[in-house]
C-alpha cells in the first residue's frame, strides 16, 4: 500500500486532496513489555488509505461523510494487525464532498464488496451511535456466516 517517503517532511501531512501522507508504527510487545517497534512513512491514495488496514475500523460499512470526517479529524488510531499493535498517524483533516464521492465510488466497485454503502437507521444520531451500530451489525453478520 503506497510508497515509503522521507520522514522529515511527512508525519501525517495531507499532500493533496487525493493523497494521504501518514506514518505507521508497528509495535511488537509481549505481556505489555515493548520488544521492538518500527516506524515507516507512507504516501497512499485516499482510496488505498481508507480501504487498506485502516478500513477495519469501518466494520464493513461505508459511513456517511460526517462520520468519516469525525474519524479523519482524529489524526491517529491504533489496532491489532497480524498479532502486532500498529499506530497510524496523519494530519487531522476533512474530506470534501468530491473526495467522499470518489471514495464511495471506489467502495462500490471493490471485488467482493467488503464495505456496504447503506442507509443508517433512525436510531443512529451520533458518531458513537454509528460505531456501536456498525460493530453490532458486523458481529451479527459474522454470527450468521458461522451459523447459517
Amino acid at each position: 500500500m503506497g510508497r515509503d517517503v522521507e520522514h522529515d517532511d511527512l508525519l501525517g501531512r495531507v499532500a493533496t486532496m487525493h493523497e494521504v501522507r501518514f506514518t505507521t508504527t508497528d509495535i511488537d510487545e509481549e505481556g505489555g513489555r515493548l520488544l521492538s517497534h518500527t516506524r515507516a512513512n507512507h504516501v497512499a491514495s485516499l482510496v488505498d488509505f481508507f480501504l487498506g488496514r485502516v478500513g477495519q475500523y469501518l466494520f464493513g460499512v461505508f459511513p456517511p461523510r460526517e462520520y468519516l470526517n469525525d474519524f479523519t479529524q482524529l489524526g491517529s488510531i491504533d489496532g491489532k494487525f497480524e498479532g502486532r499493535l500498529v499506530l497510524f498517524e496523519w494530519q487531522p483533516c476533512e474530506l470534501s464532498e468530491a473526495d467522499y464521492a470518489e471514495l464511495a465510488q471506489a467502495v462500490r466497485q471493490l471485488p467482493g464488496q467488503p464495505f456496504e454503502v447503506v442507509e443508517l437507521p433512525d436510531t443512529v444520531k451520533t458518531k458513537a451511535d454509528f460505531v456501536h451500530w456498525a460493530f453490532v451489525r458486523a458481529l451479527d453478520r459474522q454470527e450468521k456466516e458461522l451459523n447459517p
